[in-house]
C-alpha cells in the first residue's frame, strides 16, 4: 500500500470522525425506547402493506410497470427483505407460497427467463431468489443451480473477457450475450450477485457441504470481483485506463493517485449510467464518485471478502462520512436536466443505511432515518417517490420494499446488532 495514500485516508477519517462525533448527542434511555418503538411501528406497517400486495398464487407483481408485472423480479426482492426482517417468517405459509411460485417459474435453474423474448433482470431476480432459498435447509438443488448461474454470469475468461477488459469481474442484467459482450452491466448488479454468493457460501461452509472445492471456487469469483471494484474505485494500483466519454488514455502513477478519493462510480461500460458526471484533474478526465455508487461499492468490497480495516474500505467509509447528505446523494449534480438525484431518493436511503450499519458508523443517523421515512408514508403503509419515476420508485411496491430495507438496517443500528453477527444481511 502506498504510505502517502494510507496516511491521507486515515488522517481524513480521523478528522471526519471528530467532526461528526462533536455534534451528536447520545440518546437517553427513554428517548431510545421511543425511537425504537417508532422504528418497529414503521417496519410493521411496511411489512403489512407488502404482505397485502401478494397475489393469491404467491407472487408480487407491479401494477405500474409492464416489465415487472410477471413477478419474477419483484417476488424474490420483496420476499428477501420480509425474511430479513423476521427470521421466523421463512416458515410461514406466505413465504412458502412465494418460494413455490418462484420454483415453478425457474427455467434451467434460473429466475427471470420464463419468457425468453422478454428477460426480467435474471441476475437481480436470481440473486435475491438465492438469498430466499438459502434460508431453507431443504432446497440444496435450487441453491446450487442459482449459484452456478450467478458464477457463470460473471464477466471472466469463460465469457470471453480477459483481465484487461474494463468489465472483467463484474455482473450485468444477465442472459445470453455473444462472447466478449456485456449488455448492460453495473456496480449494483455486481453487489447483489456478490451478496447472494457470500450468503450461500457461508451457509454451505457451516454445513461442510463440499466446502473445500466450494470455497476455492468462490474465492476465485470474489478475487475477480475485487479486480472489477478496483477500477470503479479509481484505485492507484489499477493499471487499466479509466473510461471517459472521449478516447481512453493511460495514466501514470501520479495521475492515478490524483483521481483517487475513495468513492466509486457506477459502470465502466454503460457510461451514461454514471450520474456523477465527468471530473478533470491534472489533465485527466474521469467519472466522479457519488454517494449511491460508493455505498454499493463498499458493500460489494465487504461481500467479496475485503477486511473492514483494509485501506479500500476505510477510504470508501471516509468518503461517505465527508459526503453525509441523506436528503440528496452527494456527487450527483443538482443541475441535471433530469432529476436523477430525486429519482434514487429511496434507493439512497436503503443502500446508505446498509453501508452505515455494515461499516459500524455511529451517530444519530438511524433515528433520523426512521423519522424521515415516516414522513413519506401513506395511510395504507406504503411509501412512494412522488418527485420522480425515472428509477421506478413511483411504483409503491418497489419503493416500499426499498423503504423497508432502510428501516430494517436503521432498526438493527438502534438495537445494537453488530454487522459481524450476520453473513451479509
Amino acid at each position: 500500500m502506498n504510505p502517502s495514500i494510507s496516511r491521507r485516508v486515515f488522517l481524513a477519517s480521523g478528522i471526519a470522525a471528530s467532526i461528526l462525533g462533536s455534534r451528536v448527542r447520545p440518546l437517553i434511555a427513554s428517548e431510545h425506547d421511543e425511537v425504537r418503538s417508532r422504528s418497529q411501528t414503521l417496519i410493521k406497517s411496511l411489512r403489512d402493506y407488502l404482505l397485502a400486495q401478494q397475489s393469491p398464487d404467491g407472487a408480487w407483481r407491479s401494477q405500474t410497470y409492464a416489465l415487472l408485472k410477471s413477478g419474477q423480479a419483484l417476488t424474490p426482492f420483496v420476499l428477501s427483505i420480509l425474511q430479513d426482517c423476521d427470521s421466523k417468517f421463512v416458515e410461514s405459509v406466505t413465504a412458502a407460497r412465494a418460494r413455490s411460485w418462484m420454483s415453478n417459474h425457474m427455467r434451467n435453474g434460473v429466475l427471470g427467463v420464463a419468457d425468453p423474448d422478454v428477460l426480467e433482470y435474471p441476475v437481480f431476480a436470481s440473486a435475491f431468489a438465492l438469498r430466499c432459498f438459502n434460508a431453507m435447509s431443504d432446497h440444496d438443488a435450487v441453491v446450487d443451480s442459482l449459484r452456478r448461474f450467478l458464477i457463470g454470469e460473471q464477466f471472466t475468461e469463460s465469457r470471453g473477457f480477459s483481465e484487461s477488459h474494463l468489465a472483467y469481474g463484474g455482473w450485468g442484467f444477465g442472459g445470453p450475450q455473444p462472447a466478449g459482450q456485456t449488455g448492460h452491466m453495473d456496480l449494483a448488479h455486481t453487489r447483489w450477485a456478490l451478496a447472494a454468493l457470500r450468503d450461500s457460501g457461508h451457509r454451505r461452509a457451516v454445513a461442510d457441504v463440499d466446502s473445500a472445492s466450494e470455497q476455492s471456487h468462490l474465492s476465485r469469483t470474489f478475487a475477480n470481483a475485487q479486480h472489477f471494484l478496483r477500477l470503479l474505485q479509481k484505485h492507484p494500483s489499477e493499471r487499466r485506463p479509466q473510461p471517459t466519454l472521449e478516447n481512453t488514455t493511460s495514466q501514470d502513477s501520479t495521475q492515478r493517485t490524483a483521481i483517487y478519493d475513495g468513492g466509486f462510480y457506477f459502470s465502466p461500460i454503460v457510461l451514461a449510467a454514471n450520474k456523477g458526471r465527468i471530473g478533470q484533474t491534472q489533465g485527466q478526465t474521469f467519472f466522479r464518485s457519488y454517494a449511491t455508487a460508493t455505498c454499493d461499492g463498499v458493500i460489494a468490497l465487504l461481500a467479496s471478502g475485503v477486511d473492514m480495516n483494509d485501506e479500500r474500505v476505510v477510504a470508501a467509509k471516509t468518503w461517505l462520512q465527508q459526503h453525509e447528505d441523506w436528503e440528496y446523494p452527494d456527487g450527483i449534480p443538482r443541475d441535471y436536466p433530469e432529476p436523477w438525484g430525486e429519482a434514487v431518493y429511496f434507493y439512497h436511503q436503503a443502500v446508505r443505511a446498509e453501508a452505515y450499519w455494515r461499516l459500524g458508523i455511529s451517530g444519530d443517523w438511524a433515528d433520523r432515518l426512521v423519522d424521515r421515512l415516516r414522513r413519506h408514508q401513506s395511510p395504507d403503509g406504503s411509501i412512494v417517490n412522488r418527485r420522480s419515476g425515472l428509477m421506478k420508485e413511483n411504483d409503491p411496491l418497489m419503493c416500499s420494499a426499498l423503504a423497508l430495507i432502510a428501516a430494517h438496517f436503521a432498526d438493527r443500528q438502534l438495537s445494537g446488532i453488530p454487522a459481524s453477527s450476520t453473513a451479509t444481511r
